[in-house]
């Protein structure tokens, strides 16, 4: 299958630094037959597809994944999926990074790609370029909200291209206004980027960053420290059908408290006094959801 797209459309992407981040999530993204415009909101493992798209599922089988190159303003010869062998070529996917996916196989009753991995925090950028060529970019975390929310640095002109998957077309273009904010029927504050969703932008003037300095909220249900030397990192997260797995680095002859959270803000607790470096749990479901862990108050 190739692919045409019907508006003059980058490999650009850049990290500021990223502070060690002590929290993991998932994210499930309902995808269409056809051309999907996604993006990996989390930090998984090396971040190839192989490990950012692993599912088993008979939904990947034959789909195949397009990045866009920036300095050739084309995209790139794409990675098929097959099962049993996984895709190929084994091409990265870091947070941030937009990307196409096309779905081939009959779909589900309920077609979902799910992302998981450690959520980045700290001082995030994604490189944009500028003198009006396209980037394909998407939130370097898993938020849904504006633009503008998403602290995106529109100028004057700029042009935002969101895909409308079940149309398999795209929505008529948001232009940013200096003084004013974004046109469209969104309003100022630009459309809405759903989590794990990619935008195409056009960008008149020099080339920026999108920065942002992002960190979850502390706040917390009754119970928890408050204390983020209290915090543990978990550096992994594995889920498979009905299970979770989540390695926690706790340290020898200390225990730690397991929270999970779906909105980042109100958390709720899920296991206490764990010592075991691996914890195992039920897989919550929705459509996303956050762990983070503590030490055991003494």
């Amino acid at each position: 299958m190739g692919l045409t797209l019907c508006v003059g459309l980058a490999s650009q992407r850049s990290f500021a630094q990223i502070y060690p981040t002590n929290m993991v999530g998932y994210a499930n993204v309902r995808v269409s037959a056809g051309y999907n415009f996604l993006v990996n909101p989390f930090i998984t493992g090396s971040n190839n597809i192989n490990a950012v798209l692993s599912s088993g599922s008979s939904l990947l089988n034959g789909a195949q994944v397009w990045l866009w190159n920036g300095t050739n303003q084309s995209f790139e010869a794409p990675a098929t999926y097959s099962q049993g062998v996984g895709w190929n070529p084994d091409i990265q996917l870091p947070p941030g990074r937009g990307f196409v996916l096309a779905i081939t196989a009959p779909l589900p009753q309920f077609p979902i790609v799910m992302f998981q991995g450690v959520i980045p925090m700290g001082e995030l950028s994604n490189l944009i370029l500028g003198s009006n060529r396209l980037s394909l970019v998407g939130s370097l975390v898993p938020q849904s909200t504006s633009l503008a929310g998403l602290e995106y640095p529109g100028v004057d002109g700029e042009l935002a291209y969101l895909w409308n998957p079940t149309n398999q077309a795209f929505i008529d273009a948001s232009t940013f206004f200096s003084g004013y904010g974004w046109s469209g029927a969104a309003g100022s504050s630009g459309p809405i980027l759903p989590i794990a969703h990619a935008v195409f932008v056009q960008r008149p003037g020099p080339d920026t960053n999108w920065t942002r300095r992002f960190f979850i909220s502390m706040a917390r249900t009754a119970g928890a420290s408050s204390r983020t030397d209290s915090e543990l990192a978990i550096t992994s997260i594995v889920i498979e059908k009905s299970d979770i797995k989540l390695l926690v680095m706790v340290p020898a002859g200390a225990a730690y408290d397991l929270w999970f959270s779906r909105d980042g803000t109100t958390w709720k607790s899920v296991a206490t006094k764990q010592a075991s470096p691996v914890w195992r749990g039920t897989y919550p479901g929705g459509t996303h959801g956050y762990y983070r862990a503590v030490k055991s108050a003494r």
